[in-house]
């Protein structure tokens, strides 16, 4: 059996999470859009969270994009966004009720998450990789 490559696609069970799903290793809007769908999908027995680190190389859509994949999350129990491309929209979501953080790099992603998060909860890392969200996936990997 050949086992998924880090940061594309692994499902980790052991560390401080019931599920971690590595998904760190880059994104683009179909492939966070996708990702959110698995997430949506898995049995989860705790809080359902995704730490979403912006997408880079978008242009003049990545606002709109942005935007786009924000509304894709109203079934999630906690978000973690990192990075500027979320900065101007984080606060306008129509509706949401979903706890919503922002910060500026995987490092302070880090920290909150170690108050945020709790062993039964199911947690997707998710970004571009030019924001290192590894450090995030390694942290929530060891208990």
């Amino acid at each position: 059996m050949v086992a998924p490559l880090k940061g594309r696609g692994r499902w980790i069970r052991e560390g401080r999470v019931h599920l971690l799903i590595d998904e760190s290793y880059n994104a683009n809007p179909s492939s966070v859009a996708a990702a959110l769908e698995v997430l949506g999908s898995v049995q989860a027995s705790g809080r359902r969270w995704a730490v979403l680190a912006g997408m880079k190389e978008l242009g003049e859509a990545s606002e709109e994009m942005h935007r786009r994949i924000l509304e894709k999350t109203d079934f999630l129990d906690g978000l973690v966004l990192v990075g500027e491309e979320w900065e101007r929209i984080k606060d306008n979501r129509k509706g949401s009720r979903v706890p919503l953080w922002w910060v500026k790099d995987a490092q302070t992603a880090c920290l909150l998450l170690d108050q945020l998060v709790g062993k039964d909860d199911t947690v997707l890392v998710k970004g571009s990789r030019s924001y290192g969200l590894e450090i995030v996936v390694e942290r929530l990997s060891h208990p």
